[in-house]
């Protein structure tokens, strides 16, 4: 990697070398080099694909079968300007047919309060009874954003800071109360998944599984990347060679080497391994040139 680095300093440059254990490890320069977006906006996106995965988790469903859509619920302009940024890593990490984002909470979710007993108790004394408790209970979805927004909030003549409560994302039954539908919170984000499926679903699934299955199979034969080879499939299934057959570009790009049917069973050195997906049944063949 370095060697190709170095190809953009002159000879004379301090970090020209012959190789990088000839150079000193670099100086931090200090903050003023690190992009602070970039770094708000790859842990909202880190932090959105734990919650989805956790959710594909308790819904049993792999990560490599695609899922028909996920919604990002979050008013913070700062979530929507790292999924605008990073949509291509995020869709791929989730594997979802959709995403779509809405900063309209009111439709989706409501918030429970949990109060500081401790730091409450201590400095409002005997004003922190049930009335109080009810009135910050009562607070409107305006009030709750302002809290959230500036860390503080005015109640019944009494300021409240972040310190004091603990606000709990949570879904409005309704929402979630669907077959295939399943929302989950970590208080900051709330996500809901569609995990309806379909024919389109089920299809792409069984290619992810059969590309893993081919890169299985090369590991299998020590095959390395740069190894001339030739990939192709036989099939008595009507299913699979319809799926196959519109997808050899796409299995094609991702191993890296021509993908194609079978045309002939007198090929030499090769090598061949089952693939069974569903109750249906395909032959994979690696042939070495």
């Amino acid at each position: 990697m370095y060697l190709n680095l170095r190809n953009g300093f002159e000879k004379e440059n301090e970090h020209y070398s012959d190789s990088i254990h000839f150079l000193r490890i670099p100086t931090y320069q200090g903050d003023e080099l690190v992009d602070q977006q970039i770094l708000t906006s790859v842990s909202h996106m880190k932090k959105l694909v734990e919650l989805v995965r956790q959710a594909r988790d308790n819904i049993g469903i792999p990560i490599k079968k695609p899922i028909k859509k996920v919604t990002i619920i979050n008013s913070d302009a700062s979530v929507s300007k790292a999924l605008e940024s990073l949509n291509s890593y995020f869709q791929s990490e989730i594997n979802s047919m959709e995403i779509v984002e809405t900063s309209d909470e009111d439709a989706f979710v409501t918030y429970e309060i949990d109060f500081n007993h401790k730091t409450l108790g201590q400095r409002l004394k005997q004003g922190y009874n049930a009335k109080f408790r009810s009135t910050v209970s009562e607070l409107s979805k305006a009030d709750i954003d302002k809290f959230i927004r500036d860390g503080q909030i005015e109640v019944a003549g009494t300021t409240v800071y972040s310190e004091d409560l603990h606000l709990h994302k949570k879904f409005k039954p309704e929402v979630v109360e669907g077959e295939h539908v399943r929302g989950i919170t970590d208080d900051t984000y709330a996500v809901l998944i569609d995990y309806s499926t379909s024919q389109e679903i089920e299809d792409q699934y069984m290619v992810r599984e059969f590309i893993t299955t081919i890169q299985k199979f090369r590991k299998d034969l020590e095959l390395s990347i740069d190894d001339d080879i030739q990939i192709f499939y036989d099939t008595k299934s009507s299913k699979i060679e319809k799926i196959l057959a519109s997808q050899t570009e796409k299995i094609s790009s991702a191993v890296l080497k021509s993908f194609s049917k079978l045309n002939s069973k007198d090929m030499q050195n090769t090598e061949a391994k089952e693939f069974e997906f569903d109750g249906e049944k395909a032959i994979i063949y690696i042939c070495k040139l």
